[in-house]
């Protein structure tokens, strides 16, 4: 791959194939070196920011991570993989906080709100009985 690199060094099966190998070996800095040049070629889609992420999420940067399925979401809404490590996020960043179900053990939820009052907040006057 470095022999095609040194004749085209934006030849994206090379750098997406040298990201690949420097993901399954666990090497997460290199291929995430891999990927920013992978990003700045002409038309990155929904898989190159979903790789971005991952990398990112694997080495702590939860902001960019994020930043990086949320442009992936805008490429393909209906992305699985940048939905599920999104969800992922939270519990890495130490933002997930467990509330106490009625039968007494604890179900996580998202910053440690009510979905329904969420919704009541979002919409007054939503729930109540007329």
């Amino acid at each position: 791959f470095r022999q095609i690199l040194a004749r085209d060094p934006n030849y994206r099966p090379a750098l997406v194939s040298l990201r690949n190998l420097d993901r399954a070996t666990a090497n997460w800095a290199r291929a995430g070196e891999w990927q920013k040049r992978i990003l700045k070629l002409p038309n990155p889609g929904e898989d190159e920011y979903s790789a971005m992420g991952e990398i990112q999420l694997r080495t702590g940067q939860y902001t960019d991570a994020a930043y990086s399925f949320a442009k992936a979401l805008e490429h393909d809404p209906y992305s699985y993989s940048a939905h599920r490590n999104l969800g992922e996020i939270y519990p890495r960043a130490g933002a997930w906080t467990p509330w106490p179900s009625s039968s007494g053990t604890a179900t996580p939820r998202a910053g440690g709100s009510s979905s329904t009052t969420a919704r009541a907040r979002a919409r007054p006057g939503w729930g109540r009985s007329r």
